[in-house]
């Protein structure tokens, strides 16, 4: 009884150590969705006590989303290519509080409203070079 104890403080504790990597890594530029459900998902739901650190890592993860949507809507550079636009801490403040469903499904819209300005955008830009290039001829 005493292992089966020890084991699951040492649960609890590898699953606060995965949040926090995952608040950590939330930020990283280069972290895709699949990654970070995986990781998110890697340890059994009952290493948790509470669901605290992950809730923090998914609230910092779709505000890096969002910013970095935001950033992109603004920062088209329009020679067809976009700028770095992720700093190394994200851009963001430490997470305050988790957004509730209104403010996440507000944000979604959002964020499917730019990547649809940003095609738009582009389909419009790649249009003018082709009208370009048939001028020049």
């Amino acid at each position: 009884m005493l292992s089966l104890d020890r084991d699951g403080a040492a649960l609890l504790k590898v699953a606060k150590l995965v949040d926090c990597y995952l608040d950590e890594a939330a930020v990283d530029a280069n972290l895709t969705l699949s990654e970070f459900i995986t990781l998110a998902g890697a340890l059994p739901s009952h290493a948790r006590a509470a669901a605290d650190g992950l809730y923090r890592a998914i609230d910092t993860y779709l505000k890096v989303l969002f910013s970095e949507q935001t950033k992109l809507h603004c920062h088209i550079d329009w020679s067809g290519s976009f700028n770095s636009l992720r700093s190394p801490n994200g851009g963001l403040d430490p997470p305050g509080r988790c957004l509730s469903k209104r403010e996440m499904n507000a944000q979604q819209m959002e964020i499917r409203k730019l990547k649809e300005d940003v095609y738009r955008l582009q389909s419009q830009f790649n249009s003018m070079q082709v009208q370009k290039k048939k001028a020049q001829c």
